[in-house]
């Protein structure tokens, strides 16, 4: 279960759940962080087709990781003090 900060004080929950052959993943919120994965396998764009489920879940974690560091950085920017 990963906490994925949101543009304010809450915090959205993801849960990745891999198993032998499968990849499950649960959310609290109704944001859709994985939008771009569902495209990128649709589309046929990418590896996420050619490789097996490990690597699938890697690229979910992948995004996961990407939007908790830009809403960092957007909350870091926001507090910062020019003057």
């Amino acid at each position: 279960t990963v906490h994925v900060p949101q543009a304010d004080a809450d915090s959205d929950v993801i849960s990745i759940l891999l198993g032998e052959n499968f990849v499950i993943t649960l959310q609290d919120n109704p944001n859709d962080y994985l939008e771009a994965i569902r495209n990128r396998i649709q589309k046929k764009i990418g590896q996420i087709r050619n490789r097996d489920h490990t690597y699938l879940c890697y690229a979910i974690i992948d995004v996961v990781i990407d939007l908790y560091f830009r809403d960092s950085i957007i909350r870091c920017g926001k507090n910062r003090i020019v003057g």
